[in-house]
């Protein structure tokens, strides 16, 4: 066979999240500004880099050995690159093991639909790493395009619904140059609470899927002006329960200082920034980059195909 390309790009929580980590429900979109990539090419032995991608050939092995005792038949080595920053809320991570299943999709002709995909993913980073994991990333770079997804349902294929992208206002996305903490360790201390039945955690929660219903009218009805009050409620609630680093608290301040809503990407390292009609967005642009941030306006990615191919 000859090589086999496949990608994924970074996704942000427009609403909801972290919820989906304990069964609630979020919107979120991909955007195609930056991507992952994994190639797979011929080679005598399989070889692999240790980590998450290792983590991801193991469970989709395991998945296929019984009814495809050949996969040691085709083996491959892999490369992979993206430009995707590290460990800012992004879902990196996640976009690298995302491409790198619909590269072994393609290599082995073995099509998994993108529920699954995103179920394999989630399974290698939690049941094989141990990490702390909801859905929201792996379903939204599965799917692609702007989705809401019904956290109770988790990896069931009536989980997620698309949604209109032109709904969408124009928005920016804004992080910082230095890496945060791991997404696992950012949910672990919540994780626990809530495992306890901590009643903080669970009215939070209750809150924040709730504002992902309110959001998905909002985009219905093209109200910005309740999508922005929407995203700043889903900052301020999840202040509530996790700790803000100092850098999400001066990205967060400097939109806010701006007139514009903000929240954060994901678990930390990048926010969401819904422009206010009053202030062009080169003058956001211009504060975040002085302040040391970088920024781009996001474009959202269409929707993808297993193999990874726009249809």
């Amino acid at each position: 066979m000859e090589e086999v390309n496949a990608r994924a790009f970074p996704r942000a929580g427009l609403l909801g999240n972290p919820s989906d980590l304990f069964g609630g429900s979020t919107l979120a979109f991909t955007f195609d500004n930056l991507e992952a990539q994994v190639t797979l090419h011929p080679a005598e032995t399989t070889n692999l880099p240790h980590g998450i991608l290792s983590a991801g050939w193991e469970v989709f092995s395991q998945y296929f050995s019984e009814d495809d005792p050949t996969l040691e038949d085709r083996p491959f080595s892999l490369s992979s690159e993206t430009t995707i920053p590290r460990q800012v809320g992004l879902a990196g991570s996640s976009a690298l093991l995302i491409a790198a299943l619909r590269a072994w999709s393609q290599w082995f002709e073995h099509p998994l639909p993108d529920h699954k995909i995103a179920e394999m993913a989630w399974q290698a980073e939690t049941e094989i790493l141990g990490l702390k994991a909801g859905p929201m990333d792996r379903l939204t770079q599965a799917y692609g395009g702007l989705i809401a997804i019904d956290g109770s349902q988790a990896f069931q294929a009536t989980a997620v619904t698309r949604m209109d992208q032109t709904g969408l206002p124009p928005l920016l996305i804004a992080w910082s140059p230095q890496p945060g903490n791991p997404s696992g360790d950012v949910h672990k201390p919540v994780a626990e609470r809530w495992e306890r039945g901590d009643a903080q955690v669970i009215l939070t929660v209750e809150q924040l899927d709730a504002l992902t219903k309110e959001g998905i009218s909002a985009l219905e009805e093209n109200d910005s002006t309740a999508l922005a009050s929407l995203m700043d409620r889903n900052f301020d609630l999840r202040a509530s329960l996790y700790a803000v680093s100092e850098e999400d608290q001066r990205m967060v301040s400097i939109a806010r200082d701006l007139g514009a809503a903000a929240k954060l990407c994901g678990s930390g390292g990048a926010v969401l920034v819904l422009p206010s009609p009053s202030e062009p967005v080169e003058k956001l642009e211009e504060a975040f980059a002085s302040s040391g941030f970088f920024t781009l306006i996001p474009h959202v990615a269409q929707r993808t195909t297993s193999g990874g191919e726009s249809p």
